[in-house]
């Protein structure tokens, strides 16, 4: 139906009238694409054409005024004029729970894709993209879910945005001074974008209609990159168009008016920006994160397998002496328990080895080839000896812990006779699980490989780099290791031995990332160096638990 204020053949639906006789209507759409499990959704406004398509990104705090913003821009495009008594505005994606003023209204990632219709302000179409707020007082779980939204929708091919033409960070004009926690936020959420997107960034102020507002001079302190500034009062979107104040409502109105008219006059002619780098980004960091996790776990398990080894011998030992004596014996021996963990979170599956009843890939994810590591082939896994084809695709992780468990002289007999069957003398015992840990500390070595390869690129493409340097991401991975496994033993003997293995891993590791970031060298010449190093220099490591 044609909108009374302009003519334009657009399809809406009633509303409410507000307390000043506006009449607010809600633009029927069209639904393009959902995700409803990371809760992103593309609504189509107006009839499809096949104009040339503008896409604006929109990152702002909770209650900056990102939706406000929208709705005037939807109102600009559809020519709304001050006089007329109706208005548009778009529906907040809330979900089902009421919220607080202090919460992001908006739930969704939601792409309003507005086709251009014949009477509107602008001959192109335009895709907006409205996010949650940042910020809110949920914390840093939301501000990860959030994350994990603007990943999928950046990198997922299902949402077809390859560019975009205008990042758009939007800030409460208001502010005249610097917050730390605000500042973190834009530094995390620059994070997931490419250095090339700097030429896009706008800031969009609202609540002011000053051209040179106080927030100008705090976003030059915070060192927010971008290319323009923009100043908005949206509040005068839904005032009263009569009675005694109406006159200068109507001021207000053209000015607005005029700051979106400069803005969509920059838009037209506004060169996009791929979305290359910024899906490299993403991916470079969703790498890091999963070498991480898979060194952790060749950590973990080098460190059970020596105290294994350990706590074997000692065992062996202890009732061999019994024996000589013609004495009872009674001891602990170590056993490794596996327990199954569902996965939570931005991955999806692991691939699990159902004869070694081990996770031998993990993280993994099904949002495409750029993130999936699904192993494939007859060739060892890197875990395990068996073929990566025998491996079985589950929604939940296997992992091991150790725990003592009383035996008798009877159950040690079984043993040692057992051991004397398969295994010709104690060395033997020990060089299998040797062989055990070299294995581990050649996968340390190639993960540590990785680690520093993401790091460089990451910091080469990356919008806003994190300059935490390697060192400082395995510290703190040790850091983690240590914490967990020593509260996992309640031996005190077992506790030193873990603690004072853990100790000696830091300054090994770092001689292995000094070899490979000193010598500007082929990477396969460096990663030779490296693992000529982790054979020679971890090794120590593991005679410690001889």
């Amino acid at each position: 139906m044609a909108d009374p204020n302009n003519g334009v053949m657009l399809a809406y639906q009633y509303v409410m009238t507000n307390e000043y006789g506006l009449q607010l209507n809600q633009p029927v759409t069209q639904l393009k694409k959902l995700d409803e499990r990371n809760q992103i959704k593309i609504l189509a406004i107006g009839k499809e054409n096949t104009k040339p398509t503008k896409a604006f990104l929109l990152i702002g705090q909770t209650g900056a005024g990102k939706t406000r913003l929208l709705n005037a821009m939807i109102n600009y495009i559809m020519k709304v004029k001050f006089e007329g008594n109706c208005r548009y505005t778009v529906k907040d994606e809330i979900g089902t729970m009421p919220k607080t003023k202090t919460e992001s209204q908006t739930e969704f990632v939601t792409g309003y894709l507005i086709y251009q219709q014949p009477g509107m302000a602008v001959d192109c179409n335009y895709l907006i993209i409205d996010t949650p707020g940042l910020g809110d007082t949920r914390g840093s779980e939301q501000q990860h879910r959030i994350k994990k939204q603007m990943e999928v929708f950046l990198t997922d091919e299902t949402f077809e945005i390859s560019e975009l033409h205008c990042l758009g960070f939007v800030v409460n004009g208001t502010i005249n001074r610097s917050h730390a926690y605000l500042k973190e936020i834009v530094t995390e959420f620059e994070s997931l974008f490419g250095k090339d997107t700097i030429k896009i960034t706008k800031i969009l102020a609202t609540h002011t209609d000053d051209d040179t507002p106080a927030v100008s001079k705090v976003l030059d302190d915070m060192n927010i990159k971008a290319d323009k500034l923009y100043t908005f009062d949206n509040g005068v979107l839904y005032c009263s168009n009569q009675g005694k104040k109406a006159d200068l409502s109507q001021l207000q109105w053209n000015i607005l008016t005029s700051s979106y008219e400069e803005f969509f006059e920059d838009m037209l002619v506004a060169k996009p920006c791929s979305l290359r780098l910024c899906k490299e980004a993403i991916k470079e960091k969703m790498n890091l994160e999963r070498s991480l996790l898979m060194l952790k776990r060749h950590i973990d398990n080098k460190v059970k397998a020596l105290l294994q080894c350990r706590n074997k011998r000692k065992l062996y030992e202890e009732y061999y002496t019994a024996m000589r004596c013609n004495e009872e014996f009674e001891g602990e021996e170590t056993i490794t328990v596996k327990e199954r963990f569902p996965i939570n979170g931005r991955f999806t599956h692991a691939h699990n080895c159902p004869i070694c009843e081990q996770t031998c890939v993990y993280p993994c994810t099904s949002w495409s080839s750029a993130f999936c590591r699904c192993p494939s082939g007859e060739e060892p896994c890197d875990f395990c000896p068996c073929s990566k084809n025998g491996h079985e695709k589950e929604g939940e992780t296997i992992e091991s812990r150790q725990e003592k468990r009383h035996i008798t002289n009877e159950q040690m007999r079984d043993k040692y006779e057992e051991a004397k069957t398969n295994l010709q003398n104690m060395e033997e015992l020990m060089e299998t699980l040797q062989k055990e840990t070299d294995h581990h500390s050649k996968q340390m070595a190639i993960y540590i490989k990785t680690i520093v390869s993401h790091i460089e690129r990451i910091n080469e493409i990356a919008r806003n780099p994190n300059r935490k340097a390697t060192e400082d991401y395995l510290s703190e991975l040790i850091s983690n290791v240590k914490e967990t496994m020593v509260m996992g033993t309640s031996d005190a003997s077992d506790q030193h031995y873990i603690t004072e293995m853990l100790d000696a891993l830091p300054e090994q590791i770092d001689q292995i990332v000094l070899e490979v970031t000193s010598k500007k060298t082929s990477i396969s010449d460096r990663f030779k160096a490296m693992t000529s190093y982790a054979k020679h220099n971890l090794n120590p490591f593991g005679r410690s638990g001889q």
